[in-house]
């Protein structure tokens, strides 16, 4: 007799990842855990003292023009903000305003103004 093959329900089990675990409790309880921690987890990697080990900060200067949403910029107060949005302002675009997570209010830089943009990159072991 012919053996019936198991129809593929979702895109990973199509490519061959048959996670029999998905309907499991320990599952369950694991996705639960893992949502609830996610935000320290990643907290900790980019931010906390353990970051050090796993991350090296860079920076360089952008022109203000140039900044796009999530970007973080160091401030004039040596905060790092997080960019949540951009405006173009004025005629023929003379200023542009920036929205930052930390901050209650817009800061507004002249196009050309040169700002000082942190990328974490992952450290190089040895």
């Amino acid at each position: 007799m012919e053996e019936r093959k198991t129809r593929a329900t979702t895109l990973a089990a199509r490519f061959g990842f048959q996670d029999h675990e998905l309907t499991t409790p320990k599952h369950d309880e694991l996705m639960v855990w893992l949502d609830g921690a996610m935000g320290g987890i990643v907290r900790e990697l980019f931010d906390g003292p353990a970051a050090t080990e796993f991350w090296q900060t860079t920076t360089q200067e952008r022109r203000a023009d140039e900044l796009r949403i999530g970007d973080r910029v160091v401030s004039s107060e040596s905060r790092i903000l997080t960019v949540t949005s951009t405006r173009m302002q004025g005629v023929g675009a003379g200023a542009v305003s920036l929205g930052f997570a930390e901050l209650p209010h817009r800061i507004s830089y002249r196009p050309s103004d040169s700002v000082l943009v942190v990328a974490p990159s992952i450290r190089k072991a040895g």
